[in-house]
């Protein structure tokens, strides 16, 4: 029976994820055991973080003599204890050498995870907290240059060389989405879900050639079922696409001169969105292996000793 080595627990703002890992990297079998809960930062009332961790562990039945590392939104402002942001470049050395550990009430030693900073553009500084750790956990260490592409609220694209986030910028692709369907007229005439191929792809290609012009753009959301030239079931999906393409549009620019196809990570449903879209902008994509976080979680505790090679 394997013993546990590690607690890895990946908390953002409304879910709390926690793996129990053997140590190695051989494997599926080094996951050990996981858990999974509606606990993100954003539902523990007064600031009970400790408490809640304390009852996601022992599912795990992991003693407190096992480290835990933790990243994500825990680190935040918002979240337990704050952690200052890294600048990158960083990869797993750097991240590990800025771990803020911690001892509980409960006589556990936890590691918590800096989030990343990148500077290069001092009008709009960019951040993130959590996706570090499912990039390291992600791409290969010895390629020498590649792109990681996260979907979400807010979309990560992560230049990596040599198993270190060189520079990244973010999209608020997600969140757009979910405001221009609910609060805007853009909603007012969309009908079911946003699952229509042929209105996604359209709204991808359109998207794409947008060249910057987006804000006009979404306009057609509206005037393309108002005219008939766009069913009212596919508009979200259109919009969804629109945006995606855009982002790519964007990122495209921003990340130039990448042969290697782009490392996708995340959801089922958004890494096969997000592949759509990129093939459609004939960008090559793969997917990342399951439970990135974890694995990078890992790697960190490497580097600094927490757990053996």
């Amino acid at each position: 029976m394997n013993r546990t080595a590690l607690i890895a627990v990946d908390w953002g703002t409304t879910s709390f994820r926690a793996f129990a890992l053997s140590g190695t990297l051989s494997g599926e079998e080094t996951i050990i055991a996981r858990t999974q809960a509606p606990a993100g930062i954003m539902q523990v009332a007064d600031g009970a973080f400790e408490t809640v961790l304390e009852e996601q562990l022992q599912r795990l039945d992991a003693g407190a003599d096992v480290p835990v590392i933790m990243s994500g939104m825990i680190t935040s402002r918002q979240g337990w204890i704050e952690v200052d942001y890294l600048p990158c470049p960083a990869g797993g050395d750097e991240i590990a050498s800025a771990l803020h550990r911690h001892e509980t009430r409960a006589g556990r030693t936890v590691h918590l995870v800096a989030g990343l900073i990148d500077r290069r553009e001092p009008a709009r500084p960019d951040v993130m907290r959590g996706e570090e750790t499912q990039i390291l956990g992600a791409v290969d260490e010895t390629s020498d240059r590649s792109l990681a592409v996260l979907p979400g609220t807010h979309s990560k694209w992560a230049e990596v060389g040599c198993g270190r986030i060189l520079r990244f910028s973010t999209y608020m692709t997600g969140e757009l989405f979910a405001v221009l369907r609910q609060h805007s007229i853009l909603g007012k005439l969309m009908e079911g879900d946003d699952e229509d191929e042929a209105g996604f792809e359209a709204g991808v290609r359109a998207g794409l050639a947008s060249e910057g012009g987006l804000l006009r753009d979404l306009f057609s959301v509206r005037t393309l079922p108002l005219t008939g030239a766009l069913a009212a079931g596919a508009t979200a999906s259109y919009l969804s696409g629109l945006l995606i393409g855009a982002e790519i549009s964007s990122a495209r620019a921003v990340h130039r001169g990448l042969d290697a196809p782009v490392m996708l990570i995340g959801s089922d449903r958004l890494v096969a969105r997000y592949g759509q879209a990129l093939a459609l902008a004939s960008i090559r994509s793969e997917r990342a292996r399951d439970d990135a976080a974890a694995w990078g979680m890992l790697r960190i505790a490497r580097s600094c000793g927490i757990v053996g090679s």
